[in-house]
């Protein structure tokens, strides 16, 4: 028989707000390995495979309990609770009116995650960076390019095969190296400063500044040369001074997704004679731009050219540059 090992806190503890950040990787419900997390050594780390991240925390336990259980245990107990391990398979939260009795498993059930050696100063930069171009990766998508975001030293890039954005956060880091958009989604989710970067043959790791940390698994599968597209010559311009007022007019008009231009107006429509158009001084005739595509770079812009040299014979492409920031959409024909 198990004997009892009580562990007690009689003052506020940091553990819910350790739980709190380990659900960055955890589940509500799944695998034992996405919904429950390890305690120990005064640590409390999560893992699924994909993503681990690890806290610091008072408590010196030996166990993986449900997380969202001892979550929901303690978000009931208050400031002052009691935590009791009856077994490996039981662990008695106690506060001063509310009990529960929430449910463990065995450590060795769950795999051993430890983040990488730090090897360079991070700032919150990088998260900005990630955040910007992490809305063109998918996850599921059937190609790294389309699923990862690239790390290329001091930027970041990301691609949907028709637009094409790099962003500079300035931190001198690896290059070549592909984050799942698992990682970028997990990232944007905490609001810590970042501190310290490591990484391995295939795992990076971000460190806060409490110590906390996030682990990710990355893809071995390079990428191809995506920087001979936005290295190439342009003429970009001050964005026109009535383009995104002329783009609002028209862009509930639409009913492709696209707006058309035509010399000095936009329209929501290839023809005159339906839907909507606005004058806009300084706009070419002919390019055709998606909704969404527009909506995603809005942010960033400043100067573009809506009518640079395509990748193939006779085509073109819009390039835009901004704050950190620099991109290119491939271009469309009627």
């Amino acid at each position: 028989m198990v004997k009892p090992k009580k562990r007690s806190s009689e003052k506020s503890s940091n553990l819910l707000a350790a739980l709190q950040f380990t659900k960055l990787v955890t589940k509500d419900e799944g695998a034992p390995y996405d919904t429950h997390v390890r305690l120990l050594n005064h640590t409390a780390i999560a893992s699924n495979g994909i993503l681990s991240c690890g806290i610091k925390i008072e408590e010196d336990l030996n166990c993986a309990p449900d997380n969202y259980l001892i979550a929901q245990a303690l978000s009931k107990c208050g400031d002052s609770f009691s935590i009791t391990h009856l077994s490996n398979e039981r662990l008695s939260i106690k506060g001063s009116k509310f009990k529960a009795i929430v449910p463990c498993i065995d450590l060795t059930l769950l795999n051993p995650a430890a983040p990488d050696p730090p090897i360079a100063v991070l700032s919150d930069p990088f998260r900005n960076a990630l955040t910007a171009v992490a809305p063109l990766t998918s996850e599921g998508s059937q190609t790294v390019v389309g699923a990862s975001i690239l790390m290329a030293g001091a930027s970041l890039i990301a691609t949907d095969r028709h637009v094409v954005i790099e962003y500079w956060h300035g931190t001198d880091l690896p290059t070549g190296i592909a984050l799942p958009k698992a990682f970028a989604v997990a990232l944007s989710k905490v609001l810590k400063p970042l501190a310290r970067f490591g990484f391995s043959n295939s795992s990076v790791t971000v460190y806060f500044d409490d110590d906390s940390w996030l682990k990710s698994q990355i893809y071995c599968e390079p990428w191809p040369d995506v920087k001979s597209i936005l290295d190439r010559k342009c003429n970009p311009w001050p964005v026109p001074n009535d383009f995104w007022k002329a783009f609002d007019a028209v862009e509930l008009f639409s009913e492709s997704g696209d707006i058309y231009f035509g010399t000095s107006v936009i329209r929501s429509h290839n023809s005159e004679a339906i839907g909507a158009s606005h004058e806009c001084f300084g706009i070419p005739e002919g390019p055709i731009v998606s909704i969404r595509q527009l909506q995603l770079i809005r942010p960033y812009v400043k100067q573009i050219d809506f009518q640079a040299p395509g990748v193939y014979n006779s085509s073109t492409m819009i390039m835009f540059y901004g704050e950190n920031i620099r991109g290119a959409i491939a271009g469309k024909s009627k």
